[in-house]
């Protein structure tokens, strides 16, 4: 998939970290020669400031979410 060409895609409105890291991911993977990548993200904002933002990552990579964000507990 060439991102670029997307319809309605603005570089402006995905966070570059998350790009970067799906394509390490994606590269160690080929590199491996494994036939899968996982690129994870986890957030310890209490607010979660960023979710729009995986929102948008997540519908680019044609992944749309089903779920809000869900709080956890840590120790």
């Amino acid at each position: 998939m060439r991102v670029s060409r997307t319809p309605g895609f603005r570089r402006e409105d995905i966070r570059y970290q998350l790009l970067h890291r799906t394509a390490s991911a994606i590269y160690e993977a080929q590199r491996y020669r494994t036939g899968r990548a996982l690129m994870l993200v986890h957030s310890f904002s209490l607010t979660d400031a960023s979710f729009p933002d995986f929102q948008a990552f997540a519908e680019l990579m044609a992944m749309p979410l089903d779920a809000a964000p869900t709080p956890t507990s840590g120790p």
